[in-house]
């Protein structure tokens, strides 16, 4: 099963990583995405994976700093 979950969490990253496409739901609020955000580093530094987290801490300060994400 954890692999199955390795998996998803992968494909939520390239999709994050993605400058192309905006790949937020509607419904998520500015919470919602930095919790996530949070969620995806916590697990990434579980397996370190650093440079994937520095990338996601990226992507999080453009949220808290109100710019675009795509």
């Amino acid at each position: 099963m954890e692999n199955y979950l390795d998996q998803a969490l992968d494909d939520i990253y390239a999709t994050l990583v993605d400058t192309s496409k905006n790949p937020w739901p509607k419904h998520f609020t500015h919470t919602h995405k930095l919790d996530f955000i949070d969620t995806l580093v916590n697990h990434y530094t579980l397996k370190e994976e650093y440079e994937k987290c520095t990338k996601l801490v990226e992507i999080k300060n453009i949220i808290e700093d109100g710019r675009p994400t795509s």
